[in-house]
């Protein structure tokens, strides 16, 4: 039941060769969930063996190219593997008029059914639910409408202690109401609360990706305690000036926010094509907040509470 999240690209605007564009996938037992989706991304994923067929799910932050002029190619690629599943794309809704727009010229009837569902830029929605996570988007301060995605495990059944089966022998139908948080009365009608019979076997993780973005404290309230923070980090400190102009953060900023909502890990990422090195970035970033790492294309990372 791992929770994991590979980094497919850390680029901002500009491309370096080692870095790519913004791109993460998240990746929960047979299901794939892709975040941004810029240049390179179609080949990082053939890099790292993941299969499109497990991919059903895309989220788009924003419209500017460097977080989704990988997308088009990414779907073409699905329709010539004949890919059937229906594809869901949450993202502003003038991406649908993109897509459209490209695939008539050559009248692509794609293989598949491309369910796109536009996204609420004023306050902080649930867009998503499966079985695994609830999704919610929250809204960004940027150039264009952008928003972030907060990833929450969903709360896992109960089991059942040990010892309780042993001397009880509870039914299947009874089994099955006490994972699910219900308590147990025998055949003397004692009633056994359910806090005293079962128990959790791993607290549900989280994720949020806060892509481009001003500095906005007003976020950390939605972010409290989040197990691991992708922040966007353009900028240095000695560009203070320009994440201002152009409507993006420093590592500093980012780190401020990890520390004011009490995550368990920050890692920052988006870092324009000016650091070569991204080290400076992450020195910043630790003197305010400790536990910071770096968005390192192909790495993979398990989201654990």
């Amino acid at each position: 039941m791992s929770f994991n999240l590979t980094v497919l690209g850390s680029g901002s605007a500009l491309p370096l060769f080692n870095r790519f564009q913004s791109a993460q996938i998240i990746e929960k037992n047979d299901k794939l969930y892709l975040i941004d989706c810029g240049e390179g991304t179609q080949i990082q994923l053939i890099n790292l063996k993941f299969s499109f067929y497990k991919l059903n799910d895309i989220f788009i932050t924003h419209l500017h190219g460097d977080h989704f002029f990988g997308l088009m190619g990414l779907l073409s690629s699905m329709h010539l593997l004949k890919k059937q599943n229906t594809v869901n794309i949450y993202a502003h809704k003038d991406l649908l008029d993109i897509i459209n727009l490209t695939l008539k010229p050559n009248e692509t009837d794609l293989s598949f059914k491309i369910n796109f569902i536009a996204l609420s830029y004023n306050e902080v929605n649930l867009i998503f639910k499966d079985k695994y996570f609830e999704v919610y988007s929250i809204p960004l301060n940027h150039s264009l409408a952008t928003c972030g995605f907060i990833f929450r495990e969903k709360i896992p059944l109960l089991n059942v202690n040990k010892d309780f089966l042993l001397e009880h022998n509870p039914s299947y139908d009874q089994i099955n109401g006490i994972k699910n948080g219900m308590d147990y009365k025998d055949g003397n009608g004692i009633v056994y609360p359910n806090a005293s019979i079962s128990h959790i076997s791993k607290l549900p993780s989280s994720f949020a990706y806060i892509s481009d973005t001003i500095y906005k404290p007003d976020i950390v309230d939605h972010l409290q305690n989040i197990s691991l923070l992708y922040h966007e980090a353009t900028f240095s400190n000695e560009f203070q000036q320009a994440a201002i102009d152009k409507l993006h953060s420093t590592s500093a900023e980012a780190a401020l926010i990890a520390k004011n909502a009490n995550v368990k890990k920050l890692m920052i990422g988006h870092f324009s094509s000016r650091f070569k090195d991204y080290s400076i970035l992450l020195d910043e970033a630790k003197t305010i907040f400790k536990e910071v790492i770096a968005a390192v294309p192909l790495e993979k990372h398990v989201i654990d509470y």
